[in-house]
């Protein structure tokens, strides 16, 4: 019985960072299947001097706004994930940055501030830098 208890106390602490990441990123759309995420390799693997074969890309997350896409993905012999920022124009996904690894809490308007610079749209930059920044 008391790992139920702590199971709900567990729970019940998590809710507010769940919300909090989810009001964030309203209106902001997240590719989740795996076939989803993994057809963005290909763009990563444009993106890189050097790229590993795409089957070696994980792609984590895809966040979504009008024409603009932030892609957080792991390649091998970097230090966690880097996030990379496209516009879509004339049917093609064109790679303006990439952001890498995490940020510190306090540096969230830092973050946000490297999407806007680069054209992406306030709330696509505000999705990310909230899970840039874990908070």
């Amino acid at each position: 019985m008391p790992s139920f208890k702590v199971s709900w106390i567990a729970i019940a602490l998590l809710i507010p960072q769940v919300a909090q990441a989810s009001e964030a990123c309203d209106g902001v759309g997240r590719i989740q299947d795996d076939a989803g995420r993994n057809a963005f390799r290909a763009f990563v693997t444009g993106a890189l001097t050097e790229p590993p074969p795409a089957s070696q890309i994980a792609v984590d997350d895809v966040l979504r706004q009008g024409a603009w896409t932030i892609v957080g993905a792991e390649i091998p012999d970097a230090d966690g994930v880097g996030y990379f920022l496209y516009q879509e124009r004339g049917g093609k996904q064109m790679f303006y940055g990439i952001w890498g690894g995490m940020a510190d809490p306090s540096e969230a308007a830092e973050v946000v501030k490297w999407a806007t610079d680069q054209g992406a749209p306030a709330a696509l930059a505000r999705c990310f830098a909230s899970i840039a920044t874990a908070e």
